[in-house]
């Protein structure tokens, strides 16, 4: 998930379904510039939810829907589907 802020040497807060959410090993966060991402790496079913970015008093949500396993040729991965206007940054 990706949001904007406009001081880009803050940082933001993300929750999950109201509960405030740990970095640690599959799941980060980062900054580049004023864009902050939540990173799922990889994603799993358990990550489907609304995800909530908050900095200062402003917040934003998205809705994120993991919809089951797809195929390829060479690879395996999650299909991943964003409802709202949110981006959302997935590592498989």
């Amino acid at each position: 998930m990706e949001c904007e802020i406009s001081d880009s040497s803050s940082k933001v807060k993300w929750f999950k379904e109201k509960t405030q959410l740990k970095m640690g090993d599959r799941i980060s966060d980062e900054m580049d510039g004023n864009i902050r991402r939540l990173i799922f790496d990889p994603a799993e079913f358990k990550d489907a939810g609304e995800y909530v970015c908050k900095f200062e008093n402003i917040q934003s949500a998205a809705k994120l829907t993991v919809d089951g396993k797809c195929s390829s040729e060479f690879y395996s991965y999650f299909c991943v589907r964003v409802v709202r206007t949110q981006r959302y940054r997935v590592h498989l």
